[in-house]
């Protein structure tokens, strides 16, 4: 089946491990793995997944992944509201509320411009982007991975992201081809 950026597909398979969620394609680089967004399950959102010409598409693979049909759209989902959810919305509000009342002249947009993923002038993917497109398209990913999460170690999960970084690295001594 032929995939392209836009796409909207039902992701059952991320990295090797069994998940249940919808995103839509984006390209990242010709011949580089697509980006995910507008992920039903943020925890996934800007993940890459292999494109399928790459040979690790598929049901026992590294990703796999269908086009979207209606049914995500079926079921209403169900809400539940414990307490902790409602001290987490009065957080929420509170800082919104602080945030609106000391507005700056540049604002935070966590989505394109996310904190943990800047360096000063430097915007790691844009770093990601130089050092991947030396590699061949199933070792980018990995490395680009592997950068992503070194990069944001010290500002988001800590020795979390080291652990992940290794991971990504080891996968892409594995794929490694003369």
């Amino acid at each position: 089946m032929e995939f392209k950026a836009g796409d909207r597909v039902h992701v059952l398979r991320l990295n090797t491990n069994e998940v249940d969620f919808y995103a839509t394609l984006k390209d990242y680089n010709e011949g580089h793995p697509f980006i995910l967004s507008d992920c039903s399950d943020g925890r996934f959102e800007c993940c890459s997944v292999f494109k399928p010409n790459t040979g690790e598409v598929g049901l026992n693979r590294w990703d796999y992944y269908v086009l979207a049909t209606d049914e995500e759209y079926t079921e209403e989902p169900e809400v539940q509201y414990t307490e902790e959810t409602w001290r987490q919305v009065g957080k929420n509000l509170r800082r919104f509320a602080d945030g609106f009342n000391n507005k700056c002249d540049s604002e935070q947009d966590n989505v394109n411009h996310p904190d943990h993923y800047n360096y000063g002038e430097i915007e790691i993917i844009d770093f990601i982007d130089q050092v991947s497109e030396h590699y061949n398209p199933v070792v980018a990913v990995h490395i680009a991975n592997a950068i992503k999460y070194l990069s944001r170690a010290p500002h988001k999960n800590g020795k979390e992201d080291i652990e992940k970084a290794r991971w990504y690295i080891e996968r892409a001594y594995q794929k490694w081809s003369d």
